[in-house]
């Protein structure tokens, strides 16, 4: 058995890649936070 080889081209618009390869994969995780924010004002009076 020999070494697996191309020339295809792969490509990923998403992240302007092009590559000579295989196998392009690509593997995405996104992370989200929530921001809470409470305010108060008194008036004194007096």
């Amino acid at each position: 058995m020999g070494d697996a080889t191309t020339s295809d081209i792969l490509r990923d618009p998403e992240v302007g890649l092009s590559i000579t390869g295989i196998v392009l994969d690509r593997h995405v995780e996104m992370y989200q936070w929530e921001e809470k924010k409470h305010t108060e004002s008194h008036d004194n009076v007096g």
